[in-house]
């Protein structure tokens, strides 16, 4: 064999060899069953913030609108209320009851066919109390008696609120017009003995019963009595 033809088997063998080698190499490839990771791939930009219509998710570093408070003061006012007749009425609580007063009659003047009395309140409880107004006054033929003729008219004066104080006292002025046993200068008058007065503070349904010396009354319904509102 001629050197040549080797030359020639020997190059077919090693083409032979690479490409079963090849052969091998693709097929332990494909039998691993393994794929390759996926290559990596990083992207940049702006960030995204993510936002929640869930209140409850809401953030906790809100600051909410304040809440407005109103505050309503009431002012009481310096004025007491009055009644129809413009006299000052005191609140309930607080006005003169009978069991806080005592109630006496003092000597009067005389003059222009009238006597003048002075009735005084006087609040002989430790608490103090209020009244403003007329008093009512009837006369009487005994302590708990019949009432006698008409009761007093007011005089026509401006009523006052007071404040009575223990053992503080309050007057009033009662106007009786003079007359006797011997008549009265009244029309329509027929005097008659009296033994005292009924007396109701301002404002008030429960009476006090003031003893008179020497007093008469008119029957029938003339006005013999006058009586003003209560005064310091």
């Amino acid at each position: 064999m001629s050197n040549h033809s080797a030359s020639r088997r020997l190059g077919r063998g090693a083409s032979a060899l690479a490409g079963s080698a090849a052969l091998l190499f693709a097929a332990a490839c494909g039998s691993s069953g393994e794929s390759a990771a996926p290559p990596t791939v990083t992207e940049t930009g702006d960030p995204v913030t993510a936002t929640s219509t869930d209140p409850a998710l809401a953030s906790t570093s809100e600051t909410s609108e304040p809440t407005a408070t109103t505050t309503v003061t009431q002012s009481s006012s310096t004025q007491p209320s009055t009644n129809a007749d413009g006299i000052p009425v005191p609140a309930p609580e607080r006005r003169c009851q009978a069991a806080q007063l005592q109630i006496t009659a003092l000597d009067g003047d005389s003059g222009a066919g009238s006597t003048f009395h002075e009735l005084e309140f006087r609040n002989v409880s430790q608490t103090e109390c209020q009244m403003a107004g007329y008093p009512g006054v009837s006369a009487l033929d005994s302590e708990g008696g019949e009432q006698i003729g008409a009761p007093a008219g007011r005089s026509e004066e401006q009523a006052q609120l007071l404040t009575l104080g223990s053992g503080d006292t309050a007057t009033a002025t009662l106007r009786v017009v003079n007359m006797g046993e011997g008549g009265s200068p009244l029309d329509d008058c027929e005097p008659a003995a009296a033994s005292g007065l009924n007396v109701f503070s301002p404002g008030l349904e429960e009476s006090i019963y003031v003893r008179m010396q020497d007093f008469h009354a008119c029957t029938g319904d003339v006005e013999f009595m006058t009586v003003s509102p209560v005064r310091a």
